[in-house]
C-alpha cells in the first residue's frame, strides 16, 4: 500500500504540473515568472517536507549517477554567483536554479511508476487547457484580454513561451497514450496531443516545429537501433487509427488556417510566418535568424575571455554590450541573453558549467538506451522523459526557455522522473545524505520565496512605472518607481524610469543621482540618458564624457554623437562639433540636427560661406522644414542680412501657420526694420495662434508703449508677466515697465 507522504508528494508535483502552465497575475510586470516560480517554490518545500517522513522507508533508490549529476550542475550554477559582477540579478538567477534542482531532487524520490503515470495524465489534462486557450486566441474566439507581447501565447505571455512548452510535454504525452491502458484517458491523451499539435502550429514558433521533428527522428532511430518496432506496430488497433485521423483532420482544419486574433499584443506574427508553408519556406532564409547569429558570434567573443568560470550567473546581460558594438543592441533593443540557453550556461557558468550540463544530459541518455535495450518494463516510461527532455533542449538551442519557470520546471520534472524510474538498491550513503540534503533544500526555499514576494511586489510597482512612462505621466513614473526602490533595487531599470521621471519634472538633482545609480548596476547601458540630463543642466564637459563612453559601446549610435556635437557647440568648441555633427552625417545622412550644428559651427569660426551654403543645400531638399528655416533666419539676422531673415521666417510661418514661434520672430524682424504696424499684427496673429506664448506679448507691450498706446501696452505686459516660466528678472522688467506707465 502507497504511504500517505507518497500520495501527498504525487499530488504535489501533480498539482504543480496543473497550476505553473495556467497561474498570472495581473499587474505584474513579469506576470507569469515570479507567479509561478513562487508556486514552484511552495510545492516543492512541501513535497521535501514529505521526503523527510517516509524516504528511510524505501527499499530502493533513484539513480545515484543522475541525482549527483544534477547535485553538481546546480551546485555549480549557484556558486556562480559569488564572481557575478551584478549579485542582485544573480541572486534571482540562483534561487530559481535552485529550486528547479530541489524539484528534480525531490521528484526523483518522491515519484515511483504509478506516480509518473499520474502526472502524465495531469500533464495531458493541463496540455489540452492551454492548447484550447490557444486556439480560441488564434481563431478570435476568446481570451483575448489575458496579458500577452504576441499572441496566440494562452496563458503564457508570448507564443514562443507556450511553443516551448507544448513541444516538451507533447512527444511524451503521446507515448503516454500509448500506453495507457484506460480507454477514456487514452483518447484524453490522444486529444491533447492533437489540441497540443494544432496549437503549435498556431504559434508558428519554427524552432519548436524542428525540436518536435527531432524527437520523430530520435524515436524511430531509438526503434531500429534497438528494437520494440514490431511491438509498438502491433498494439495499432483500428480504433486507435481512426482516433488518430480524426485528430489529424481536427489539426489541418485549424492549425493550418490564417490567423483571426482580437489582440496581437507587441510582438505580431512575421508576415514570413503567415501561414505554415510560408514559415517553413522561410526557415533558412538570411532573416530567419532575426539577429540571432550575430548575438551568438559576439557572445563566444565574450567566452575567449571568460572562458572557464564565465561572468556569473544572471551577468550576460551586463558584460555583453562590451562586445556587441551596436550589432543587436540598438535605442530599441537589448537583448538580455542570447537566444541559446546552452551558450548561455557556456557564457555566465563557463566551460565547467557548460560540461556539467552535458554530462547531465548524456546520464540521462545513457540511463535511457540501457533500459531501452535490456528491455526493462520501465523503459517506455524513460523514452517519453527523454524525448520531453531532447525537445526541451532543441527548442533551447534558438530561445531561452532556461529563464521560464513552466517548461522549465516540466524539463527537470522529466529529469527527476528518470532518475526516480531508474532505480537501484542499496543506497545507503546516497539515503544518508536524503535528510540533510532535504533539509538545506527547505532552507532555501524558503529563503528563495521571500525573495520571489519580495520581486513580486516590486514588479507591481514596476509595472505601474513602465505603464506611466508609456503615457508620458511623468509624475506617476516617479512615484511608482520610487515606491519599487523601498522593497529592493531589484532592477537597474527601474533607476532609470525613476531619472526620466525626475528630469521631466525639472529636478534635476535626483534625476542624476538615479541614473548614476543606474550605471552602478549595468555601467554599459544608461549613458546617453545621462549625457541628456548633463547637458539639459548646462554641464557639457561632464556631458561630453558620457556621450562618448556610450559611442564607445555603440560606434553607430547616432545620438550619441549627435549628443557630442550638441555639447561642443555649446561650448563653442566649433572644430569638435564640426567633427561630432560629420560623424553624425555619415551614420544618417537625414540627421536634419547634425547638419544645421555644421552650419553653425562654420558661423561660430567666422566661416559664413560655408554656414550660409550648408543651410541653402538643405532648403533645396526635402529635409526643408520650418524649422530649417527658422534657424537659417537667425543665422541670417545675425549676421546683418534682415531681409533674408524675414524671408526666411515667413516662409517657416507659412510651413506651419499654429506654430506662434514662427509668427513672433516675423514680427521682431519687422520691428527692426521699423515697419511697426505689421510687427504688431505679427504679434497678435502669434497670441491668436498661443494666447500663452509670452514673448510675444512682451514684443507687443513695447510696440505698443513706442506708440503711445499706455493702457494696452500695460495689458500686454500683464499677460507676459502671467504667462512667463524663464528667468523671473524679465517679470521684474515687466513690472518696473508697467510702474512707470502707470506713473506717467
Amino acid at each position: 500500500m502507497t504511504s500517505l507522504p507518497t500520495r501527498i508528494s504525487v499530488a504535489a508535483v501533480s498539482a504543480a504540473t496543473f497550476l505553473l502552465p495556467l497561474l498570472f497575475v495581473r499587474g505584474v510586470y513579469d506576470f507569469t515568472r515570479w507567479p509561478r516560480l513562487l508556486a514552484l517554490q511552495i510545492v516543492v518545500v512541501a513535497i521535501l517536507t514529505c521526503l523527510l517522513q517516509f524516504v528511510k522507508k524505501s527499499e530502493d533508490q533513484p539513480s545515484g549517477r543522475l541525482v549527483w549529476m544534477i547535485a553538481a550542475f546546480v551546485g555549480w550554477q549557484i556558486l556562480s554567483v559569488f564572481w557575478a559582477p551584478n549579485k542582485i540579478e544573480a541572486a534571482f538567477r540562483a534561487s530559481q536554479i535552485a529550486t528547479f534542482g530541489f524539484f528534480a531532487l525531490a521528484t526523483a524520490y518522491a515519484l515511483f511508476w504509478q506516480g509518473v503515470r499520474d502526472v502524465l495524465r495531469t500533464i495531458g489534462l493541463v496540455t489540452s487547457l492551454v492548447s484550447i486557450i490557444c486556439i480560441a486566441q488564434y481563431w478570435g474566439l476568446a481570451f483575448s484580454s489575458i496579458p500577452t507581447a504576441g499572441n496566440p501565447s494562452a496563458t503564457f505571455g508570448y507564443r514562443n513561451f507556450l511553443a516551448t512548452y507544448l513541444v516538451t510535454v507533447l512527444p511524451t504525452i503521446a507515448i503516454a497514450a500509448w500506453l495507457e491502458d484506460r480507454p477514456r484517458v487514452q483518447k484524453g491523451l490522444i486529444v491533447a496531443c492533437a489540441l497540443a499539435v494544432t496549437a503549435l502550429l498556431c504559434t508558428r514558433t519554427r524552432g519548436a516545429w524542428l525540436a518536435l521533428t527531432a524527437t520523430c527522428l530520435a524515436t524511430g532511430t531509438g526503434f531500429v537501433a534497438f528494437g520494440g518496432l514490431r511491438s509498438a506496430l502491433g498494439s495499432f488497433t483500428p480504433k486507435r487509427a481512426a482516433f488518430g485521423l480524426l485528430a489529424a483532420v481536427l489539426v489541418g482544419l485549424v492549425g493550418l488556417q490564417p490567423p483571426n486574433m482580437v489582440q496581437e499584443g507587441q510582438f505580431k506574427i512575421d508576415e514570413n510566418k503567415a501561414d505554415p508553408a510560408l514559415a517553413l519556406q522561410t526557415s533558412f532564409s538570411p532573416s530567419a535568424s532575426r539577429g540571432r547569429t550575430t548575438v551568438w558570434e559576439n557572445t563566444l567573443s565574450l567566452v575567449r575571455d571568460y572562458p572557464l568560470i564565465g561572468v556569473g550567473l544572471g551577468n550576460w546581460q551586463f558584460v555583453y554590450p562590451l562586445y556587441d558594438q551596436g550589432d543587436a543592441i540598438t535605442t530599441n533593443v537589448a537583448p538580455q541573453r542570447p537566444h541559446n540557453d546552452p551558450l548561455w550556461i557556456l557564457a555566465e557558468t563557463g566551460l565547467v558549467g557548460l560540461i556539467l550540463y552535458v554530462l547531465l544530459l548524456a546520464t540521462v541518455l545513457e540511463r535511457v538506451v540501457h533500459h531501452w535495450k535490456s528491455g526493462s518494463e520501465n523503459a517506455p516510461l524513460l523514452v517519453a522523459m527523454s524525448l520531453g527532455v531532447l525537445a526541451y533542449l532543441v527548442h533551447s538551442l534558438f530561445s531561452f526557455p532556461l529563464e521560464r519557470i513552466a517548461s522549465t520546471a516540466v524539463f527537470w520534472l522529466f529529469i527527476g522522473s528518470v532518475a526516480a524510474l531508474d532505480r537501484e538498491t542499496g543506497g545507503d550513503k546516497q539515503l544518508a545524505i536524503v535528510k540533510p540534503t532535504a533539509i538545506l533544500g527547505i532552507c532555501l526555499l524558503l529563503l528563495g520565496s521571500g525573495l520571489t514576494i519580495q520581486r513580486l511586489r516590486f514588479d507591481w510597482h514596476y509595472a505601474k512605472a513602465v505603464e506611466a512612462w508609456r503615457r508620458s505621466d511623468w509624475g506617476s513614473v516617479a512615484h511608482s518607481a520610487a515606491k519599487a526602490l523601498t522593497i529592493g533595487p531589484f532592477d537597474f531599470r527601474v533607476y532609470q524610469l525613476l531619472g526620466a521621471g525626475y528630469q521631466s519634472l525639472g529636478r534635476h538633482a535626483e534625476a542624476l543621482e538615479a541614473f548614476r545609480t543606474s550605471l552602478t548596476y549595468h555601467p554599459n547601458e544608461g549613458n546617453l540618458p545621462l549625457g541628456d540630463l548633463l547637458f539639459e543642466m548646462g554641464r557639457y564637459e561632464a556631458a561630453i564624457a558620457a556621450y562618448q563612453t556610450e559611442a564607445g559601446l555603440f560606434p553607430n549610435r547616432v545620438a550619441a554623437h549627435l549628443g557630442t556635437a550638441r555639447a561642443h557647440l555649446a561650448l563653442k568648441d566649433w572644430h569638435r562639433a564640426m567633427a561630432a555633427a560629420k560623424r553624425t552625417i555619415d551614420l544618417n545622412v537625414n540627421q536634419l540636427d547634425a547638419h544645421i550644428i555644421v552650419a553653425e559651427a562654420a558661423e561660430g569660426r567666422g566661416d559664413l560661406v560655408t554656414a550660409r551654403g550648408a543651410y541653402e543645400r538643405l532648403l533645396h531638399t526635402r529635409a526643408a522644414s520650418a524649422r530649417l528655416y527658422s534657424r537659417y533666419g537667425e543665422m541670417m539676422d545675425r549676421s546683418g542680412h534682415t531681409a533674408l531673415a524675414l524671408k526666411a521666417y515667413r516662409r517657416a510661418a507659412e510651413m506651419e501657420p499654429k506654430e506662434a514661434k514662427y509668427l513672433n520672430n516675423v514680427g521682431v524682424v519687422l520691428e527692426r526694420q521699423g515697419n511697426h504696424k505689421e510687427s504688431a499684427d505679427a504679434f497678435r496673429a502669434a497670441i491668436q495662434v498661443d494666447p500663452a506664448y509670452a514673448r510675444a506679448y512682451r514684443n507687443l507691450g513695447d510696440i505698443l508703449e513706442k506708440a503711445g498706446k499706455e493702457q494696452e501696452a500695460i495689458d500686454a505686459y500683464r499677460r507676459f508677466i502671467e504667462h512667463w516660466s524663464g528667468d523671473p528678472r524679465h517679470k521684474d522688467w515687466a513690472r518696473h515697465r508697467i510702474h512707470k506707465l502707470q506713473g506717467s
